[in-house]
């Protein structure tokens, strides 16, 4: 048995969403493990593994979280381990509890991911000491460099990347915990203060609090916990550099690697998914993975979105619970959001912007400044 086989996600949990949460993060982690353990009706005793991110950025840094995620939950799991691999951590989280499933070492894993995400504190950790820090690059500066380059070589416009935000706003409407709700026009958007050239402000995620969990169990005695578990049909992780000096390509990210491996061990085409959620931190970047990862070709990426095709009733439903734009950006690993919303589609729980007969779900995911890349196709 593979080890895609072997293991199931089976619950969630997530918590609200606040620009300032009066909780710690470790508190707001454990709120989401104990809403997946009540989720599956498992008792907490029966979780023998969890996996958490720690909190770089932003107020409550401890290394060690997942130690202190156990202790406040009152468990004693047989595995913990406190990862980090940006956006990807949570990939990483599943992946391992999957092989610890396979190889018999665990059977119930939880996987958390939660932050309080404060601006100014990134950026040392994001920049070469001596080849980028000292020329004042930031954050938001290395993923001006893609949308730049995509934008002199295929025409890409502000007002295609401004369509990005105007679509996840219609999703994040619909969605009672998104940060950003209020609906926008492209004119609101490319008014918006400019930040740095392309972005304007609403193109930018914002920081925000919150948590959210995964329970992974084995395939064989997930139905006692689930009537809908969601089985990885595909799944694939690569690495393209270290610093931004160093990324072999600013038009063509570690996605397109990913999503190619992950589509052949599914079996399945971009053609088959019917809902998608892509990494999204800045308003460019769903038009690069749409395009990376086969959805449409090199260069058609802005106008899909400027045509609406990603918005409610579109051709491919794309960040359905608002993504990073609009739900929310709290630290190290808020992608675990973007698999918590696939997961809500394919067991039928997203209410209002459900997506209908969603049945196969594709999620990219990446971390760092643009390194760390993954794909999971996931499937009821």
């Amino acid at each position: 048995m593979s080890i895609k086989d072997s293991a199931v996600l089976v619950s969630y949990g997530e918590t609200k969403f606040e620009r300032k949460s009066e909780k710690s993060v470790t508190e707001l982690c454990a709120e989401a493990c104990k809403m997946a353990i009540d989720q599956a009706g498992i008792d907490k005793n029966e979780i023998d593994g969890l996996f958490c991110v720690p909190a770089y950025m932003g107020p409550d840094f401890v290394g060690d979280r997942a130690g202190k995620v156990y202790d406040y939950l009152g468990i004693s799991p047989n595995l913990s381990s406190t990862m980090d691999a940006g956006g990807v951590a949570t990939y990483n989280q599943i992946e391992f509890a999957m092989m610890a499933i396979a190889s018999g070492v665990a059977k119930n894993v939880l996987c958390v991911s939660g932050g309080k995400f404060r601006a100014g504190h990134g950026t040392g950790a994001a920049a070469h000491p001596e080849f980028e820090l000292p020329y004042g690059a930031d954050i938001i500066s290395f993923y001006a460099l893609p949308a730049t380059r995509h934008m002199h070589l295929y025409g890409t416009t502000e007002e295609q990347l401004a369509s990005v935000v105007v679509a996840q706003r219609k999703w994040a409407s619909m969605n009672p915990n998104a940060v950003f709700k209020d609906p926008v026009t492209v004119e609101d958007v490319v008014n918006s203060p400019l930040i740095v050239w392309p972005y304007h402000l609403l193109m930018c995620s914002r920081p925000a609090d919150g948590a959210g969990a995964i329970l992974v169990s084995s395939a064989d005695t997930a139905k006692e916990y689930t009537d809908t578990p969601i089985r990885i049909l595909g799944m694939a992780e690569h690495h393209t550099h270290g610093v931004v000096t160093s990324i072999p390509n600013l038009t063509e990210l570690g996605s397109r690697i990913t999503s190619t491996a992950a589509f052949k061990m599914a079996g399945l085409t971009p053609k088959d998914v019917d809902v998608a959620m892509l990494t999204d931190p800045f308003a460019f970047l769903p038009i690069e993975h749409l395009e990376d990862c086969g959805f449409v070709k090199k260069g058609e990426g802005g106008k899909f979105f400027e045509e609406g095709l990603s918005e409610p009733g579109g051709e491919l439903p794309i960040n359905t619970h608002g993504g990073l734009l609009c739900g929310v950006h709290d630290g190290i690993g808020p992608l675990i959001h973007h698999i918590i919303e696939a997961m809500r589609q394919l067991k039928g729980e997203a209410e209002r912007r459900q997506v209908d007969r969603a049945e196969v779900a594709f999620v990219e995911l990446h971390g760092g400044m643009m390194y760390h890349h993954a794909t999971l196709i996931l499937g009821r």
